[in-house]
């Protein structure tokens, strides 16, 4: 494989430039990337959600995510609630005072989609995501072996 595809797939340079594109937002509000993420991700979802489900929709290490959680909360961009059938369980929801943040956040994931498929044809697109999707799908199937061979 080409080498600049493989240093594509382990996504540093992707991460470095929505990290650069979202340091005026982390600024403006007093936000770490991670709770950018976080608030991104929970925009996209419907509903309530868990500390967990994020960190196996977005594979970040579960200490981070409590104290991003915690932080967000602390900071009125979100608020939590005990799960009525299992307390053990918080649910998690975006605030009215996340609002602003939150369009500012798609704002710029939308901008930086939109420059980094520049030139790129709908059909491309497609072809894109179809492979990327199979790729993900592979990668999800190596990382639950991983996860059964360190047991």
């Amino acid at each position: 494989m080409h080498e600049k595809v493989e240093t594509m797939l382990r996504g540093r340079m992707f991460k470095k430039l929505m990290e650069h594109r979202c340091s005026p937002v982390c600024e403006k509000y007093g936000l770490k990337q991670i709770e950018v993420e976080i608030l991104f991700y929970m925009s996209k979802v419907p509903g309530s959600i868990t500390s967990t489900d994020i960190y196996r929709s977005l594979n970040m290490n579960k200490g981070q995510i409590s104290r991003a959680m915690e932080s967000l909360c602390q900071k009125g961009y979100l608020s939590a609630k005990s799960d009525e059938t299992d307390r053990r369980m918080v649910l998690f929801d975006l605030t009215d005072q996340s609002k602003e943040v939150v369009e500012e956040i798609r704002f710029v994931t939308g901008k930086f989609r939109d420059d980094i498929f520049e030139g790129i044809s709908e059909e491309e697109l497609a072809r894109f995501k179809e492979i990327g999707l199979k790729i993900l799908a592979n990668a999800n199937v190596m990382m639950r072996k991983e996860g059964e061979s360190k047991r």
